[in-house]
């Protein structure tokens, strides 16, 4: 009977271990509510219980103990606790060890004392080993570690059993001595092993809960690629090894206009175009044996043969051990963005009233043309229409306007289909007409174009008699490059003006003498820049408000060997409209920025500005020389370089110098329009036109103290600046006086020689530094 007692003792005390195990492993399960607060409360509530649970089942041993031998009983309180504090939160873990030491307490007797405190030890003992779970199992082999675990448990249960032989000094003396002989081997010998028995229940626990989070978080991984693939707005497919469709997404079937169900077990070819490039096929096959992945622009078509654009992604992926398992396919429809390029083209080469060829395309249309026609010959005829102006003035903008119009898609009606018809201005137009005849028969078909030109023109209810003044050149009789080729009928064209209007004149190649002579002028300053005999002069640029330095103009000088120091004038005139001019450009800016990054090397930071030709900067390819040119200076502030260009010369395509001007800002260089006032000064031009500097000319600047009209012309263009949002600068300020009616005027950068004179590099920062604005001009 006492064998069966303990026995049933035992193994009461063991189940309620157990079944706390059963309990942990519910309670403990992760929530996944959506709602943070309601998931808070339900892991608060849950502590709770376990905590409660747990001090119940201490209680519940403490009344089945077992008597290991006469007068030494244990129960498993201690290593319930122990545990307790090892995986139960702090807040659980507190709760059992108040109910278990109430209750101990409340049994009373001679070792009510030494019992509450071993449940308080072995509870915080078991606190201080979970909380450095993670760190003692790393240092004993690893958290994976069977001999790992097997170590932390046990130095648990052997902590625990040390701490309970070591409280039991405060039983009374009289029993002290007893209690401890009888106590130390049974402990000893009990607790340990207990808590490494149920210990390792709870950490099968653990690992149960890890494998289910994990699994978890793998199928909420495949639901979310499921998303992905159903929802994604890019074509997807999955490819067998054969590039067979395994699988595709509604955005795929959608783009190519295939059901799923005609596309499974099918091959790819099926989407590709009849006449798909087998090189390009065999690349793409090339690209996925040896790198495993391809991405590029390939050609798909839809199921209704319509050809488009995709950008294409590939991926194989293999199983662990190598063999191919499945090949993800991207498509992105690029029909959209194809378009979208395609409308910034035309925006960009095509003149927008009419739809006709900007100068940029004419000049691509003319090159073509050269390079086409090695056995016939090229007219180019720029054409101006006489006296639209006035018809402008008479019957507005908007029936000016319809007119052009009108006319182009009368003169266009009237071309063969590889003749070329743009607008370059205004009323301007431009013909390119390659011929396999010669001159004299291209001129009967000229005349012919003049005639329809002369026909009645209607638009919104006005009729208009329009004539031309037409200049025509003919290659390969002129030799030139298309540039200067449309230069070449341009002054013919005013030729034509000059003679009475309403003509053709042919521009007389016969100044080749002149050519040549510009030719040899060109070379030797070409070789010029290169032996460094140009270089930079300054000017600089300064704020009436504070007398600060604005920054500096950039000024071009050949030291010439013979000739001594050339101003520009000397010779920028030949190389305007040549391909050297766009070389020098780039030259002055590249030059410009060295220079003022040495200054900034010296303590000075000077804003630069360089004079470019229009055709510079609509030339292919100059945003990207501007991009590299100021990666090469990282180190200069944005807004350092300021481009000045040519007020008239923007007017032969306004709409591609709006365009490079706005990209030029998002680079950090800013753009100002010299020589304003002398050109088109107009509401619409400035509208269109985003400069951020009008740069008023130095003729008006000059004579405005003795001239009202030029007074009153300056104070009309800072008025139309300020208007429009942008800044002046006055250039040709020689005095003082004039400085100081500027800024009463409102114009607060000046440059003139009143302020300083061109100067070399080197002698800038001593300027600069040594410089102050009078006092008249500050005022």
């Amino acid at each position: 009977m006492v064998v069966t007692a303990l026995l049933q003792n035992v193994a009461t005390n063991a189940g309620v271990l157990v079944a706390l195990v059963l309990v942990y492993a519910a309670l403990s399960w992760p929530f996944e509510e959506a709602d943070r607060q309601e998931r808070a409360r339900r892991i608060n509530r849950r502590r709770l219980v376990c905590g409660l649970l747990f001090g119940l089942g201490a209680i519940l041993t403490m009344n089945l103990p077992v008597t290991v031998v006469q007068g030494v009983i244990v129960d498993g309180k201690t290593v319930i606790l122990s545990l307790a504090g090892a995986y139960l939160h702090p807040l659980g873990a507190g709760i059992a060890l108040l109910v278990a030491g109430s209750y101990r307490w409340h049994l009373g007797g001679a070792g009510v004392v030494p019992g509450v405190a071993i449940l308080v030890g072995v509870t915080l003992l078991g606190l201080v080993w979970g909380a450095q779970r993670k760190r003692l199992l790393r240092a004993l082999g690893g958290p994976g570690s069977v001999y790992a675990g097997t170590l932390w448990l046990f130095s648990l249960g052997v902590a625990c059993s040390a701490l309970a032989v070591v409280l039991v000094l405060l039983l009374p003396a009289a029993i002290r001595l007893e209690v401890l002989q009888r106590v130390v081997l049974p402990v000893m010998l009990i607790f340990p092993p207990a808590t490494l028995a149920f210990g390792w229940m709870f950490e099968g626990v653990l690992a149960y809960h890890a494998r289910g989070r994990a699994i978890n978080a793998m199928l909420r991984e495949q639901a979310r690629a499921a998303e992905v693939f159903l929802h994604a707005r890019d074509g997807i497919v999955i490819l067998d090894e054969d590039e067979t469709f395994l699988d595709a997404n509604p955005a795929f079937c959608a783009m190519t206009g295939f059901a799923r169900e005609e596309l499974l077990g099918r091959s790819l070819d099926v989407t590709r175009p009849t006449h798909f490039d087998p090189a390009l096929k065999r690349e793409v096959q090339r690209a996925i044996e040896t790198k495993g992945h391809f991405e590029g622009n390939i050609s798909r078509q839809r199921k209704n043969g319509e050809v488009f654009p995709c950008t294409v992604k590939m991926n194989v992926q293999r199983h662990a051990d190598g063999r191919f398992k499945q090949c993800v396919v991207i498509c992105t429809d690029q029909s959209e963005a194809k378009r979208y390029e395609e409308e910034l083209k035309r925006v960009a080469h095509y003149d927008p009233l009419t739809g006709l060829p900007n100068r940029s395309q004419v000049l691509r249309e003319l090159q073509a043309a050269m390079a086409r026609e090695p056995g016939g010959v090229v007219a180019v005829v720029y054409a101006d229409l006489d006296d639209f102006s006035q018809l402008n003035e008479q019957w507005g903008k908007a029936v000016g306007d319809q007119l052009i119009c009108e006319l182009g898609q009368h003169l266009k009606a009237g071309l063969l289909p590889h003749d070329t018809f743009g607008r370059v201005g205004g009323d301007e137009f431009v013909f390119v007409l390659p011929r396999p005849g010669d001159a004299p028969d291209v001129l009967r078909d000229i005349d012919q174009l003049a005639n329809r030109l002369r026909q009645p023109v209607q638009a919104l209810g006005h009729t208009a008699q329009l004539t031309a003044s037409m200049g025509v050149t003919f290659y390969p009789q002129d030799s030139t490059d298309a540039d200067t080729l449309l230069r070449h009928a341009d002054l013919a064209m005013y030729s034509a003006k000059d003679l009475g209007k309403n003509q053709v004149q042919v521009f007389d190649p016969s100044r080749d003498a002149r050519v040549q002579q510009r030719r040899a002028t060109l070379l030797r300053i070409e070789q010029a820049m290169k032996v460094g005999e140009l270089e930079l002069f300054f000017q600089p640029k300064m704020r009436l408000s504070n007398g600060s330095l604005f920054g500096a103009e950039a000024l071009l000088r050949w030291r010439h060997p013979e000739r001594g120091l050339l101003a520009p004038g000397a010779f920028l005139d030949e190389i305007t409209g040549t391909p050297f001019s766009e070389v020098l450009d780039r030259w002055v800016a590249e030059c410009a920025l060295r220079h003022v990054a040495q200054w900034r090397e010296g303590g000075q930071v000077v804003a630069v500005s360089v004079n470019m030709a229009v055709p510079t900067l609509t030339a292919p390819g100059f945003i990207e020389f501007m991009e590299k040119l100021l990666l090469q200076f990282p180190q200069l502030p944005i807004y350092t370089l300021e481009i000045e260009i040519l007020e008239y010369e923007t007017m032969n395509d306004l709409a591609l110098v709006a365009q490079t001007i706005e990209r030029l800002f998002t680079l950090g260089v800013r753009v100002s329009i010299d020589d304003f006032g002398t050109g088109y000064s107009s509401l619409s031009y400035l509208q269109r036109l985003p400069a951020q500097f009008l740069k008023i000319d130095q003729s008006f600047v000059r004579d405005m103290l003795s001239s009202d009209t030029d007074r009153a012309l300056v104070q009309a263009v800072i008025g139309l600046a300020q208007a429009f949002g942008r800044e002046v600068v006055a250039e040709g300020v020689e005095t003082h006086e004039h400085a100081a009616v500027l800024g009463a005027m409102g114009c607060d950068i000046v440059q003139g020689y009143g302020i300083a004179r061109p100067m070399p590099a080197a002698d800038l920062p001593a300027w600069v530094s040594g410089y102050r604005l009078p006092a008249l001009v500050s005022a």
